[in-house]
């Protein structure tokens, strides 16, 4: 169990290559602060491809980072945007797209959301298997 954030934002960035998106990955959580971070899922360029043909996104057909913050107060998500913009600039990341209402985070989180979907009309023969990976870090 967690507690809801009241407070939330997402990001959503692309980069050339799948180490460029884990390195960033890596140092947000070595070297930011990461309190505020509740969620990070990454999208291949396969997948991203998928997403554009199947929904007609507009998306870089590259690897691709969605992040979640949340905290109890909007200082708390104030700095967030330019954390990941830094360390996504050390790791060649794209276009970050930075969303904090509700509406904009739902729009950015559609084509996420719509993922499996999209892997299925791709490849129709293949079979989907659900897994959740949990990391609790103490």
């Amino acid at each position: 169990m967690y507690k809801i954030p009241k407070f939330r934002a997402s990001a959503l960035i692309h980069f050339p290559t799948i180490a460029d998106a884990a390195n960033t990955v890596i140092d947000m959580m070595a070297f930011e602060d990461t309190k505020s971070l509740t969620m990070v899922e990454l999208l291949d360029g396969l997948m991203m491809r998928a997403l554009n043909r199947r929904f007609r996104f507009n998306y870089a057909e590259e690897p691709t980072l969605y992040f979640e913050f949340g905290g109890d107060s909007p200082n708390v998500l104030s700095g967030q945007e330019a954390s990941v913009r830094r360390v996504a600039d050390r790791h060649n990341g794209g276009k970050l797209i930075y969303a904090e209402t509700e509406e904009q985070m739902e729009e950015l989180w559609k084509a996420r959301k719509a993922a499996l979907f999209a892997s299925k009309a791709l490849r129709p023969e293949v079979k989907v298997y659900f897994i959740s990976i949990y990391l609790l870090v103490v």
